[in-house]
C-alpha cells in the first residue's frame, strides 16, 4: 500500500493544519419520549486539512506524483497523523489536486485527506 509522502523536514503537513473527528451515531426514540443513542461504527472518522506552501520543487514533484499514483478519491493509501503519529487507511476527498508554483521554492496545495472505517 502507498504512502503519503512526507516533506523534505521528514514532516508529515506544516503548522498549523485542521483536524476533525466525527462519530456516526443512530438515535433510538422510545414510546416514552425518551432517547438512547449508539455508536454505529467501531470507530471515528477522521479527516485532514492539510494547507502546504513554500514547498521545494523536488517536494511538489513528490506530491504531484503521488497523486498521479492514487488517482483521486476511492483509492486507499497509509496516512500518518501528524499529531499522533499513528497511521490510518485514508483517501483524498477530492479527484483532483490543485497545486500551484509561484517561485522556485513556493509551490503551494490543499489536501483533504480521510480516514477509511476499518
Amino acid at each position: 500500500m502507498l504512502h503519503f509522502p512526507p516533506l523534505s523536514t521528514n514532516a508529515i503537513t506544516q503548522y498549523p493544519f485542521r483536524q476533525s473527528i466525527e462519530f456516526q451515531t443512530f438515535r433510538h426514540r422510545f414510546l416514552d419520549n425518551n432517547e438512547q443513542c449508539f455508536l454505529q461504527r467501531r470507530s471515528a472518522r477522521r479527516q485532514w486539512l492539510i494547507d502546504l506552501s513554500l514547498l521545494s520543487e523536488e517536494e511538489i514533484d513528490r506530491i504531484r506524483l503521488f497523486a498521479k499514483s492514487i488517482r483521486g478519491r476511492g483509492v486507499k493509501f497509509l496516512f500518518t497523523d501528524p499529531e499522533t503519529g499513528l497511521q490510518y487507511i485514508s483517501t483524498f476527498a477530492h479527484d483532483t489536486l490543485r497545486m500551484e508554483q509561484w517561485a522556485k521554492c513556493d509551490g503551494r496545495t490543499k489536501l483533504l485527506v480521510i480516514s477509511s472505517h476499518e
